[in-house]
């Protein structure tokens, strides 16, 4: 299993393997963006078409961590390859709900 372990601040973003991603920690306006640029490099080295991120371990976010998440939809298309979303939490969920966002992030069980 190849695993890269990127802390920013309160987040972490882990590598599982080609395609797979663990997501942890609190998501929010200071921790989102050193992770967005650490979640590119880790993307952009991984040869899988596809990426699924599991969420299971995010203990909050708000709306930088939708905002996140729509950034990753948006790069991932711009190279023809799919993100999907695992776990997501519920407070994520109202949120993307509340703004009329939850159909553009592709949300698998």
């Amino acid at each position: 299993m190849s695993r890269a372990v990127t802390k920013t601040g309160l987040a972490t973003i882990v590598r599982l393997s080609d395609g797979r991603y663990e997501l942890a920690g609190e998501l929010d306006f200071d921790s989102v963006p050193p992770l967005l640029e650490e979640a590119e490099r880790l993307f952009a080295a991984d040869p899988a078409k596809s990426a699924v991120v599991d969420l299971a371990t995010v203990s909050r976010g708000n709306s930088a961590a939708l905002g996140l998440m729509l950034e990753w939809v948006r790069v991932f298309r711009q190279q023809n390859r799919e993100i999907h979303f695992r776990n997501v939490p519920d407070e994520l969920l109202a949120i993307a709900h509340v703004s009329d966002l939850d159909d553009l992030l592709p949300v698998v069980n």
